[in-house]
Formats: structure tokens, C-alpha cells, sequence
């Protein structure tokens, strides 16, 4: 079950190479693993640093431009070591991996997709387990982990995913803040869990290669956020089903591209959750999901922010539906 590892990095070189040395650490490159780092046109400088560092490790790497090779060819494989997928401009979460994922499967080998947030640690045997849950369900589409906060290695942060509430925009991660070695965690049975959530979060999601040839790549219509929940909602009207590996552990720093609470936060959100309602739910949500976005915005008592949410869902409104990805 040959697996190819997406690591999506925008400037944050650091937290990529500590988890390009957990992946290195605990997965075995390149006969069952691929990895692919893709640099969604970070600045030179901060390429160049990641570059010099990979060197440092003695870790044999190749460099493929974005548009560099045709659509058609068919790779026999991806090349050993590290590939890095250079972005010609920031596509963001979905455009960003979805490259990578076209590139990862020029190779025939593959058979899995394993998406992880680069600034995540990986536990040893966290891909395995993963796996092992993907076999045992021909329906599995997506398969995720159980995150856990860096900060607090026995904190989590989500089993798997959560339940995004269509009339507030946002969702309820399962188990949050609940502690790895409690009774809860314990007592949890893998296939009850998929009645508690509703999507698999994006910091580690594994696909299998015929969940998306059916229904196709990340709708880029999303910059940042709804994006994998848009996804998997679309998997599931065709019978997909999703699933925890409760054995997978994944360290999550949380992101540090886009600040919580800044201004291309409050945007991206709102003008994502917008669209995203309009595609799957009831279109009176869009109403309640913006007064809740509107006291969010109030309570940073920024007028700024209030401004750029009010954007967000306009410009939601106004974005063009792809009717192919419903």
C-alpha cells in the first residue's frame, strides 16, 4: 500500500522541517512513502532555508516547477527521497494540495493520499495505523487521527474531526480538551465515533486514490477553511464514509500561517462558510452564520474586523458555484 505524504508549507520553514524529521523518523521513504513538500511560493529566502536544511540531513531531494510536466505523463514513480512541488503563487489549502495531489498520482503505485499540516509532529506508527482502519472498510474514503495539542502532548485537540454546524458556521471538535489517558478517550469504539462528527479535520486526512478519482479534487472556489469539509460532504452523497484510527497520533502546533483573529482570518472564514452553506445546507444559515460572525467580529472590538467579515460574505455570495463539485 505505497502511500504519498502531502506536506503543504507557506513560509513557515521551521515547523515544516520538524515535520519533515518526524515523517523521515517514522516512515519508510521511498519504498512504501513518498513524500512531497509543497511550497505554495513562500519567499526565496525561506525556500532556500528549507532546501539547505533537507541538504544538511543528507537526504536526496529533487525540485519540480509547478506546470513543469504535462498532465498526461504518467510517472513510474515519483522520484526517491523528498519532492518539492514549487507553487508559482499561493493557491491556498485546496489549490495548494490539490498540485500535489495530481502530481502524487501521476505515479500508478499510489494508493493512498495522506495530507498533513506541516506544522504537525507525527507519532511512530501513526500512518500505519491509518492505513490498517482504511483496509477494513472497501467504503473508508477518509481517515483521520487523533490530534493532540503540541503544547499539551495529553490534551486533545479532536478525535479525527468534529461536527460542523451549518447554523453558526464553525464546528464542535469531538473530544476537545479532553485528556488522552482519561476514561472517555479509553472507552471510545472506533465505529460509534463516526456518529459524532461529521467530517475529518484537515491537519491529517488519509484518502484513498479511488475515493478521489470518483469525485474529484478540493473545490478551489475555497481559499482557506470548508475547504476538506466541502470535500468529504461531497464524498458522502456518494456513499464514501469516514473513519478514526484511534491508534494515530498527530502533534498539532496549530497554524501559524493565518493568526486567529486577524483580518484574512475573519475574511477566509466568513466569505468560506458562506459558500459552503449555499452548496450543502439551507440557504437561511447564511443569515444566522452572519449575525454569529458579526458578534465574533464585535467582541475583538476592532472595527476592522467587522468590515473584513461583512466582505467575506458578500464576496461568498458573489463567488460562482462549480456545479460539477455539489
Amino acid at each position: 500500500m505505497k502511500t504519498a505524504i502531502l506536506v503543504l508549507t507557506w513560509n513557515n520553514t521551521e515547523d515544516t522541517l520538524d515535520c519533515i524529521r518526524s515523517i523521515l523518523k517514522n516512515c519508510s521513504l521511498p519504498q512504501q512513502t513518498s513524500l512531497i513538500i509543497i511550497d505554495n511560493a513562500s519567499e526565496k529566502e525561506e525556500l532556500e532555508r528549507l532546501i539547505l536544511s533537507i541538504k544538511k540531513e543528507k537526504i536526496s531531494y529533487s525540485i519540480i516547477m509547478e506546470g513543469e510536466m504535462p498532465a498526461e505523463i504518467e510517472l513510474p514513480s515519483l522520484p526517491s527521497g523528498i519532492t518539492i512541488l514549487r507553487n508559482s503563487k499561493n493557491f491556498g489549502y485546496a489549490g495548494g494540495n490539490n498540485r500535489g495531489i495530481m502530481l502524487a498520482l501521476r505515479d500508478s503505485s499510489i494508493e493512498y493520499i495522506w495530507i498533513l499540516n506541516n506544522d504537525t509532529i507525527m507519532e511512530a506508527g501513526a500512518m500505519a495505523e491509518m492505513l490498517k482502519v482504511a483496509e477494513t472498510n472497501k467504503n473508508y474514503g477518509f481517515i483521520g487521527s487523533v490530534l493532540l495539542y503540541h503544547r499539551d502532548p495529553e490534551i486533545i485537540q479532536a478525535v479525527g474531526g468534529g461536527r460542523f454546524l451549518p447554523f453558526l458556521g464553525g464546528a464542535i471538535l469531538f473530544m476537545k480538551g479532553e485528556k488522552i489517558t482519561g476514561g472517555k478517550f479509553k472507552n471510545l469504539d472506533e465505529k460509534k465515533i463516526i456518529k459524532k462528527i461529521n467530517y475529518i479535520m484537515g491537519a491529517s486526512i488519509l484518502i484513498k486514490k479511488e475515493t478521489i478519482t470518483e469525485i474529484g479534487l478540493m473545490d478551489e472556489t475555497f481559499f482557506l477553511y470548508g475547504d476538506e469539509v466541502d470535500w468529504q460532504l461531497r464524498a458522502i452523497k456518494q456513499n464514501w464514509r469516514i473513519a478514526v484510527a484511534l491508534k494515530s497520533h498527530i502533534y498539532h502546533k496549530e497554524s501559524k500561517s493565518i493568526k486567529r483573529k486577524s483580518v484574512t482570518y475573519f475574511y477566509n472564514f466568513s466569505r468560506s462558510n458562506t459558500i459552503l452553506i449555499r452548496k450543502h445546507f439551507n440557504p437561511i444559515f447564511i443569515f444566522t452564520v452572519a449575525l454569529y460572525q458579526f458578534f465574533r467580529g464585535v467582541m475583538t472590538f476592532k472595527i476592522k474586523n467587522i468590515i473584513f467579515i461583512l466582505r467575506g460574505i458578500i464576496d461568498g455570495f458573489r463567488t460562482k458555484i462549480d456545479l460539477n463539485k455539489i
